[in-house]
């Protein structure tokens, strides 16, 4: 056996267990005729696809917890930030929405900001601001994201802020949005959903910020 294979701890965690398979790949160790001719069996095929997938789970796993060390180590050894989880979700689809510098490590790494969920077409930029979490929010947005992708309702980030009431969230989504009096599939602007649900104070931001550039001219 290898001197180096002695003295890895597989199995501390299944987090280790992945990454040190993933490393033993990446060095060699597993090494052999069929490998060098670039044959691998279907079965070796098989284990390396499954430590892929299970490395993808813990990257999930730790951005829905808000582990950025984790998150981070999975990263640097090779973990697909955009790659999607048995549910279909990506890291950042699942990030704990109150840690935005977990939410910056992925968009660093390059995940993709607007991706919609299959149920909905909700993008990262919708849940963020439906909440309130305005720091994210301006995370997201200095990374890429579209404050002008709708979801499946027709519903900007600016309706999802305004119908919760987030009087923050939609000062920072405002001035990315291109037309803030824009409607959604029930012909609601988002000033609308706002006052339709008794959100009077983040109606009238909405309100007196269209006003600005008729008032201006």
């Amino acid at each position: 056996m290898n001197q180096s294979l002695q003295h890895t701890h597989l199995g501390q965690s299944t987090v280790e267990s992945s990454l040190t398979f993933l490393c033993l790949i990446r060095h060699g160790y597993f090494e052999n005729e069929r490998l060098r001719t670039k044959q691998p069996s279907s079965s070796w095929t098989s284990c390396t696809m499954a430590g892929v997938v299970a490395l993808a789970d813990q990257l999930c796993t730790a951005s829905a917890n808000g582990n950025l060390p984790t998150v981070l180590f999975l990263l640097q050894n090779g973990a697909d930030v955009n790659v999607r989880n048995v549910h279909h979700r990506t890291p950042l689809q699942v990030v704990m929405l109150g840690k935005p510098t977990v939410v910056e490590a992925l968009l660093a790494a390059g995940a993709d900001p607007n991706l919609g969920d299959r149920v909905l077409g909700l993008t990262v930029t919708h849940d963020s601001a439906r909440e309130g979490f305005d720091d994210t929010l301006r995370v997201l947005l200095a990374h890429g994201a579209d404050a002008n992708v709708v979801d499946e309702r027709g519903d900007l980030p600016l309706h999802s802020a305004a119908k919760s009431g987030r009087v923050q969230a939609v000062r920072v989504l405002l001035p990315a949005t291109a037309d803030p009096r824009q409607v959604n599939r029930d012909n609601e602007s988002a000033e609308e959903s706002a006052v339709l649900r008794g959100w009077h104070q983040t109606a009238a931001v909405i309100r007196d910020h269209v006003a600005l550039p008729s008032m201006e001219h």
